[in-house]
């Protein structure tokens, strides 16, 4: 499903974003050793996140367009109290100690975060190597 359909089956109260969160997790688990796509998978925060979403639904509340929407984010866009490198060595140990607007953004919308994602160090590089944290299959 596409992130638009998701939305509307959410929204519709045709899946659960429970469902959907879980399914992320699903596929998640099943490529992750092969891609090394994630840096950092946050499933039991994501699925309280999803059932949260699940209740404010039942209860009329809709946060916007996203609500319940699992997504995942690179590792260079910071969240506050979060281990987030930006694929760089020498952020091996760094903790954010603010929230980037566009993460809060997307968390006011109602969206899930399952995680952040692989990158190449500094944002730099077409192929998503990192030499620090394994190459992006």
């Amino acid at each position: 499903m596409s992130l638009t359909s998701v939305a509307q089956a959410i929204a519709q109260k045709h899946l659960s974003s429970r469902e959907a969160t879980q399914s992320c997790l699903d596929r998640v688990a099943q490529w992750q050793p092969r891609l090394n796509a994630f840096m950092a998978i946050e499933a039991e925060a994501a699925l309280a996140a999803a059932d949260a979403a699940d209740a404010d639904l039942a209860k009329g509340n809709n946060r916007g367009a996203l609500h319940g929407v699992p997504l995942a984010h690179r590792t260079c866009i910071t969240r506050r109290a979060r281990w987030s490198p930006a694929a760089r060595r020498i952020r091996r140990d760094f903790v954010a100690t603010t929230t980037s607007t566009a993460l809060q953004r997307l968390k006011d919308a109602g969206t899930v975060r399952l995680g952040s994602l692989q990158m190449a160090r500094v944002r730099y590089g077409p192929t998503g190597h990192n030499a620090h944290y394994g190459p992006r299959a």
